[in-house]
């Protein structure tokens, strides 16, 4: 697994606990952190909310970004 340094550069303007970061490589990307988990390596903005989102479902609690309660 590749080791680099994170800068956090700010919240998502659309979705709620997804977070934009710089790699040390140069490129942009996505973390999602939420019920004391937090997931690094999202390449787009949305794909960090649906797993959001789902870490939500799983912890019984209703999605706040993508997924719709039944």
């Amino acid at each position: 697994m590749a080791s680099y340094t994170i800068k956090h550069l700010g919240k998502s303007k659309i979705y709620k606990h997804t977070y934009k970061e710089l790699r040390s490589n140069g490129e942009l990307g996505w973390f999602g952190k939420v019920c004391s988990q937090k997931k690094s390596g999202f390449d787009n903005e949305r794909d960090c909310a649906l797993w959001v989102d789902m870490q939500l479902i799983r912890k019984g609690k209703p999605p706040v970004n993508i997924l719709k309660p039944k």
